[in-house]
């Protein structure tokens, strides 16, 4: 802001200056005038180098302040990433945890499978052995049927009578 002030004056100085130099027919000498003019070109350049150094010196200060400014970054960039690393592995540790009682549950889940086809099979055999005590149970008497002779005694007690009795009746009639 200064600067622009600084050109403004002495642009206002100059075209005052260089107007002021003759006025309504009454004219100044020369050699005034040169020093005049000698004198502002000396102001205008010392202006000049104190616009160059002021802007040395903000451009020397815009590098600091961009070194300055490039080395929080990076020092916060690497926080950021010590940060980030940290918490990937704590996660990967998670993970492997996680996995390795993935693998224990399957274990037991394979374990558990392996016991139940056991007492699947021992269900299976107990109603085997149930049914075929049932099913003994009812042939039971249909066994003893064919157990049993098909001729009773009374059967053959009857049948020895009808031949008697058709001996005789044969005998008695011969």
């Amino acid at each position: 802001m200064k600067k622009i002030f600084a050109m403004l004056i002495l642009i206002l100085l100059m075209s005052s200056v260089t107007y002021g130099a003759e006025t309504e027919d009454i004219y100044v000498r020369k050699d005034v005038f040169e020093a005049r003019m000698d004198r502002m070109e000396a102001l205008i350049e010392k202006a000049i180098m104190e616009m160059k150094a002021e802007n040395e010196k903000f451009r020397s200060e815009m590098r600091s302040e961009n070194e300055k400014f490039r080395n929080e970054i990076r020092g916060e960039i690497s926080v950021f990433k010590d940060e980030i690393g940290t918490k990937l592995q704590n996660v990967l540790d998670e993970i492997n945890n996680l996995k390795t009682e993935i693998r224990v549950l399957e274990i037991r889940v394979s374990e558990l499978d392996h016991r139940i086809s056991i007492i699947e099979t021992i269900v299976y055999w107990i109603f085997a052995i149930v049914s075929v005590m049932l099913a003994s149970l009812a042939l039971i008497p249909i066994v003893r049927e064919f157990r049993n002779p098909q001729v009773t005694l009374e059967d053959v007690k009857q049948v020895a009578k009808q031949l008697i009795e058709e001996n005789n009746a044969r005998l008695q009639a011969q």
